[in-house]
């Protein structure tokens, strides 16, 4: 049995609220995050071995923006923070919890 102790590191991000109609202001948030998180592991040797996303990558139901185009900027924006890393982060590392933007209730 080894002494060797092994430190487990996690992101933990909420609140994405992908949306076409906030495209603009989401890809300013998602470009400086990735830059943030690259500088962060370059500077303090930061790598997670998890990613937990817990509630509301989503905006939920609306006319104008359907579920899966909301789902599929989510999944572009957790494939960018997973690449901001060397190594990437595999996304079988994120683990998301559902919040309550994140169901289709009609």
């Amino acid at each position: 049995m080894s002494d060797i102790a092994r430190t487990v590191t996690w992101l933990h991000l909420s609140d994405l609220h992908a949306r076409k109609r906030s495209d603009w202001d989401a890809s300013r948030v998602i470009s400086t995050l990735v830059a943030d998180l690259k500088r962060m592991q370059k500077e303090h040797d930061l790598h997670p071995d998890f990613i937990f996303f817990t509630g509301d990558a989503a905006f939920g139901s609306c006319r104008d923006d359907s579920m899966q185009a909301q789902y599929q900027k989510v999944r572009d924006c957790f494939d960018q923070i997973g690449k901001a890393f060397e190594p990437e982060v595999p996304i079988r590392s994120l683990y998301v919890v559902p919040g309550n933007h994140d169901v289709d209730r009609t």
